[in-house]
């Protein structure tokens, strides 16, 4: 469910494996939820001192409510004890 998103919010016209990125199998993905259904997902790709989050998205009715901006905060959060150097976003395309 959790990749499910991508198309849904980024591109609807395209089907999973279109919005699916190298690496994904490593990367660690975290979702956002209210009451039980998850609302955003955010994939981040860590290689040393640097972390990447890419895919950051979030249902279109659900967005403008801060669930967004949480999960975003709980993404720095996680990253602020691995001693990352640099954090840099990137879609797709």
């Amino acid at each position: 469910m959790m990749l499910e998103i991508r198309p849904q919010v980024m591109w609807p016209d395209k089907p999973l494996s279109f919005v699916q990125v190298p690496g994904d199998g490593q990367a660690t993905h975290s979702g956002g939820f209210v009451n039980g259904k998850m609302v955003s997902i955010i994939s981040l790709f860590i290689d040393k001192e640097e972390a990447l989050f890419r895919e950051f998205a979030t249902l279109s009715h659900d967005q403008g409510k801060g669930y967004g901006t949480t999960l975003l905060q709980y993404v720095f959060a996680y990253l602020k004890p691995k001693d990352i150097k640099r954090v840099a976003c990137r879609t797709l395309m």
